[in-house]
């Protein structure tokens, strides 16, 4: 019976969790028995309640395993390191994975990036903090780390974010895509000039462009809706900055919180447009789901999304200026024909975000990953 060690990230409403959650379905599928997971903090079912159930039944046959990892100093990830080995070592473990590389820069059998640890892409901010003597100690812990966080099989969730890792670290990762998991009873709504949002209420989504842009469409077409789909209480948000948007977005945009998988998916495929403000994002897992249920998607001309979601233009639309985001928003509402072509074309590239194809490609690393032994 082969036997699998997992570092989990928190299981809160982010693109994360679903991909960690996904990594142990296709784990499961692929027939690795015994799971165990390693979590900072044991997971809320506040939290997972939000998530889709499909997802987080695959909990109930996985163990936690009680191991405290350190985070924060830059001798962290070689204790860590020796502690995952040395605990796989004596319980027998054929794979260890790290889904929570951002975190825990340690390069185990199989390693998923979703961001890579500010240590290994803002090195020079970081080196910033350490002076006089210091700065010896960080030269040593920095190569020490750097070589640890490379030496397992990388796999990162975007071309940006290999590129990102190319250009920093010089090394490579095979991209491997978060996953759409949609409803399952998912049916076909009729399309309404709705323009939705997906995403936590945090100040680098910058939904107040979203707002800004919404109220700037509302002044020539007042039918067109718009609303944000985010997380609150099941996610890191912030309150704080969630009062003050209700208060800019009276009028223009319904702020809806936590909503439940099923109201989810039955706004997205009412849904003409997905709006993206956000300037600098691994890749839009909220976006390929619109995309999924037909929605076009209008993006700022930036990172993950601009280049993985829509492959730079070809199957959606960017913007640099409000302005310009209006006017994509404005034409899609009033044109049918060219909003039903570039829908075919959303729905086209979002089959390439697939959960078959997501664990089509775990089992291929997997299956070699097995050979090397």
């Amino acid at each position: 019976m082969r036997r699998a060690l997992v570092i989990m990230p928190p299981l809160i409403f982010s693109s994360e969790a679903v991909v960690a959650l996904s990594f142990l379905k296709a784990l499961k599928e692929f027939g690795i028995a015994d799971i165990s997971c390693v979590y900072e903090k044991e997971p809320d079912t506040r939290y997972l309640t939000a998530m889709p159930k499909n997802l987080t039944d695959v909990l109930s046959d996985t163990k936690t395993l009680n191991l405290k990892l350190i985070k924060g100093p830059l001798i962290s990830p070689p204790l860590n390191y020796f502690s995952l080995k040395s605990t796989a070592l004596l319980k027998r473990f054929d794979y260890i994975l790290n889904l929570y590389f951002r975190e825990y820069p340690i390069g185990m059998n199989i390693n998923y990036v979703l961001y890579p640890h500010p240590l290994l892409y803002k090195t020079n901010k970081v080196r910033e903090k350490y002076t006089g003597l210091k700065s010896l100690y960080f030269s040593l812990g920095y190569s020490i780390v750097r070589k640890l966080a490379i030496s397992g099989r990388l796999i990162c969730s975007s071309e940006y974010i290999r590129r990102v890792l190319r250009e920093t670290q010089n090394t490579e990762c095979e991209v491997l895509y978060p996953p759409i998991i949609p409803k399952e009873d998912l049916k076909v709504r009729e399309k309404m000039d709705l323009v939705v949002g997906i995403g936590k209420y945090l100040p680098l989504k910058r939904w107040e462009e979203f707002i800004e842009i919404a109220k700037r469409v509302k002044s020539v077409n007042s039918r067109i809706e718009f609303k944000i789909i985010g997380g609150l209480r099941s996610a890191d948000s912030s309150m704080d900055y969630f009062r003050r948007l209700k208060e800019l977005a009276t009028g223009s945009v319904e702020l809806l919180t936590d909503v439940s998988e099923k109201e989810k998916w039955e706004i997205l495929s009412e849904a003409k447009v997905v709006l993206h403000s956000q300037r600098i994002d691994n890749f839009g897992l909220g976006i390929a789901e619109a995309m999924y249920a037909g929605a076009v998607p209008v993006l700022y001309r930036s990172t993950g999304p601009w280049q993985d979601n829509v492959k730079e233009g070809k199957y959606g639309l960017a913007y640099s200026s409000v302005e310009e985001a209006a006017e994509h928003i404005l034409r899609l509402a009033g044109d049918e024909r060219y909003f039903k072509f570039l829908s075919s074309l959303s729905k086209e590239r979002a089959e390439l975000f697939s959960f078959s194809k997501f664990r089509q490609k775990i089992f291929r690393i997997l299956e070699e990953g097995h050979m090397e032994k």
